[in-house]
């Protein structure tokens, strides 16, 4: 019973830690393309601003 209980822990854990992993990557991720747009929007604003 409490072997089985604490199989069972340790598989929620182990899923848990991954989700987390993920969404720490996708999180990355995200932040990265944020900061790509927002210097591509800096930039193509720039451009605009220049040939005005």
């Amino acid at each position: 019973m409490f072997a089985n209980g604490d199989l069972i822990l340790k598989i929620i854990i182990t899923h848990f830690n991954i989700n987390m992993k993920f969404i720490y990557i996708l999180n990355n991720c995200y932040k990265y393309i944020d900061d790509l747009f927002l210097k591509t929007m800096i930039y193509i604003s720039g451009f605009f601003q220049v040939n005005y």
